[in-house]
């Protein structure tokens, strides 16, 4: 799971609710049921049994109900013109990463990432992967084109002859089935980054 408040993911739902709602009340309710799920199945009056108000209940019932559509509500895609989109993208969590972690970007016909897969993970200065995983996940999620993207623990973004080899290997292999490696992109200590296409080498 992603997230943008680290400190926030970090804590139950229990105190979750507790911060959302300003109530430590409705943590009460958290020891009558066993899931969230089954705590938004239930109704007001199941929950006030748990030792709440029905203004406490009927919030965490409103509270539960936002979270519902937060996650049936489809995020807007993200258009990629160029690496420095990738690198923005994936550059914070990659650069991060102690071992090299091969990554695919999935994309629409209009460049729009309809999914971001890793596809292998290997050790701190090397990563083998191959077209078939990457290749498997762009058919399955019908991209039209992909970029790929793996990470540097050194810190330094100048790809190696290892992975220049292996970018035009994946490049080779996407011609052969209609789907184009737009780029490869190798992530070093944030922000820097390298673009394979941009030094003319794909």
């Amino acid at each position: 799971m992603n997230c943008n408040y680290p400190d926030l993911c970090a804590l139950s739902a229990p105190r979750l609710a507790a911060i959302a709602l300003r109530d430590e009340d409705v943590i009460k309710a958290f020891t009558r049921f066993n899931s969230l799920r089954e705590m938004e199945d239930a109704p007001v009056e199941d929950i006030m049994a748990a030792g709440l108000t029905r203004e406490q209940a009927e919030s965490l019932k409103a509270a539960l109900e936002l979270g519902k559509r937060l996650a049936n509500e489809p995020r807007p895609k993200k258009a990629i013109f160029g690496a420095a989109d990738i690198a923005e993208l994936l550059g914070p969590e990659m650069s991060k990463y102690d071992r090299e972690h091969f990554k695919v970007v999935m994309l629409d016909t209009r460049n729009q990432v309809i999914g971001v897969e890793t596809v292998a993970i290997g050790t701190l200065n090397m990563c083998p992967a191959h077209p078939r995983e990457v290749f498997k996940t762009a058919i399955l999620n019908s991209a039209a084109a992909v970029i790929i993207a793996h990470n540097h623990p050194s810190g330094s973004p100048s790809p190696s002859p290892e992975d220049i080899a292996l970018s035009k290997r994946m490049q080779r292999a996407g011609a052969l089935i209609g789907i184009d490696v737009l780029d490869s992109i190798v992530i070093g200590e944030a922000p820097t980054y390298m673009s394979l296409k941009q030094m003319g080498v794909l």
